[in-house]
């Protein structure tokens, strides 16, 4: 391999082994100082690596510029000519039922001399559940928390491991922010798993493969019951149909959510929509249990977003909420709530909390301000309140966090009647933020350390909304 340098590749040393690392080399900073001195030497496929993350960098300021692989190696599609397994996938996707999905990601597999399986999340975020295929039949689940696949899944990484003498690539399934599992690449040689025109293959596919998991999933049970490990109540059924994905994001913003019991939750429910230049998200809790509870919470998010949609400012949307709620249950039901939408480009977020706790700001390891203002009664019991008086105000900063939660979250009681608490519930985020997480995994890892406190049966529905803004986009471009 020809010596590397900032003369040749415009990159420090630190940039280049950066780039090294992140597309998956396993080697340190001073074992690759030292290969690069001439002094010692990597394995050839680490030397393939190197020579790939500097070839990255000078395809955005030098294609004439290459640095030469030790052998010849896969060709990675480009968008102009994904290649024949590529086209092949979206083919046999146009009149594909959702389970025919591991057949598809199989076949597609076999056209670039790949063994392919595809493993989705389940709704408890706690295994990846493989997808049955016709060549694919003896897989179980593998835990999110122990497992190489699961690393994969939870840092968004595509990692390399042999198991067994079989070598695997495993690669994020996502669409956008919204983790749906991992992809299991297996090539017959072990030498490819350093094959930097691999991970490319296998980022398409799995790109494609998470955009088709989406579509089929719209069409049938297939991926639905893949994904879940209990029988669902039909008010779970009920409000599940009406909830978004639980993670999603624009370029300054990343919301992540989590609801338990996944298979019974009656009366928790949250939403929210993005446009150009706003996010709007709400969380809701209804009185009672069960299936009544989750007709209250389902009619009381189906009018607020009706209204919304329909144009309605957030205090409109309430009154929208107010009726339909004390038409259909009387006025003695009600649901607590708290709606808020952001500017994404100012940070003012304008906000209205009918009779629920204040959501939390977390501004640089501790929370600054919960929001307290904007209160009105519950939903179903403001009928003659004055809507608009009541609209809270506050600008957050770049990096802010929103912490909105229901009340099952913090009185979740362990064995010796101890609640989780919302002191424990604000230090287990800081935590994660001070780690480096997302909003994705830190929701991840919350609702396993409220399921554990609570010997994993919670006495009441729970559910966490998480929001980071990022800052206005232009600032963070520039």
């Amino acid at each position: 391999m020809l010596k590397l340098n900032a003369e040749r590749t415009g990159l420090t040393l630190e940039q280049l082994w950066l780039r090294y690392f992140a597309i998956g080399g396993s080697c340190g900073l001073i074992e690759v100082e030292a290969h690069l001195l001439g002094m010692m030497t990597l394995p050839v496929g680490e030397c393939d690596m190197l020579a790939h993350a500097a070839n990255e960098h000078l395809d955005d300021v030098d294609r004439q510029a290459r640095i030469p692989y030790s052998r010849d190696l896969r060709s990675a599609p480009s968008r102009a000519d994904p290649g024949v397994a590529l086209v092949e996938l979206l083919d046999a996707a146009r009149l594909a039922t959702p389970d025919q999905l591991g057949d598809i990601a199989a076949d597609a597999g076999k056209s670039l001399d790949l063994d392919v399986a595809v493993y989705l999340i389940d709704h408890d975020q706690a295994l990846l559940v493989p997808v049955p295929s016709s060549i694919s039949t003896d897989r179980e689940p593998l835990e999110v928390d122990a497992t190489f696949a699961g690393r994969a899944y939870r840092f968004g990484q595509t990692l390399s491991l042999t198991t067994e003498g079989r070598p695997h690539l495993w690669a994020p399934l996502r669409d956008g922010v919204d983790r749906l599992g991992v992809l299991d690449v297996m090539p017959h040689d072990e030498a490819d798993l350093s094959d930097p025109g691999l991970r490319d293959q296998s980022s398409w596919l799995a790109n494609l493969l998470s955009s088709l998991i989406v579509s089929l999933n719209a069409r049938g049970d297939g991926v639905e019951v893949v994904r879940r490990r209990h029988p669902r109540s039909a008010a779970a059924e009920l409000l599940w149909e009406l909830l978004p994905p639980n993670t999603a994001g624009t370029a300054n913003l990343q919301l992540a959510a989590w609801i338990a019991p996944a298979d019974n939750v009656g009366g928790d429910a949250y939403d929210y929509t993005f446009s150009r230049d706003s996010a709007t998200f709400a969380i809701y809790d209804a009185m009672g249990h069960g299936f009544g509870a989750g007709l209250i919470a389902a009619t009381a998010l189906a009018a607020s977003r009706s209204a919304r949609r329909d144009g309605a400012d957030l205090a409109r949307q309430l009154t929208a909420a107010d009726q339909l709620v004390s038409e259909q249950f009387g006025d003695s039901v009600f649901v607590t709530a708290f709606v808020a939408v952001l500017d994404l480009q100012s940070g003012l977020l304008r906000y209205i909390r009918a009779g629920h706790a204040p959501a939390l700001v977390l501004r640089h390891g501790k929370v600054v301000k919960a929001l307290s203002s904007g209160a009105r009664l519950p939903i179903g019991l403001a009928l003659n309140d004055e809507p608009d008086r009541r609209v809270g105000r506050v600008s957050l900063q770049p990096g802010d966090w929103l912490i909105l939660n229901t009340d099952g979250v913090i009185e979740a009681r362990d064995g010796n009647g101890n609640f989780f608490g919302e002191k424990r519930l604000i230090d287990f985020v800081t935590r994660e933020v001070a780690s480096g997480q997302g909003p994705p995994e830190t929701v991840r890892r919350l609702a396993q350390a409220v399921m554990n406190h609570q010997q994993g049966s919670l006495q009441d529905d729970a559910t966490i909304v998480l929001v980071r803004w990022s800052g206005p986009v232009a600032d963070r471009a520039s």
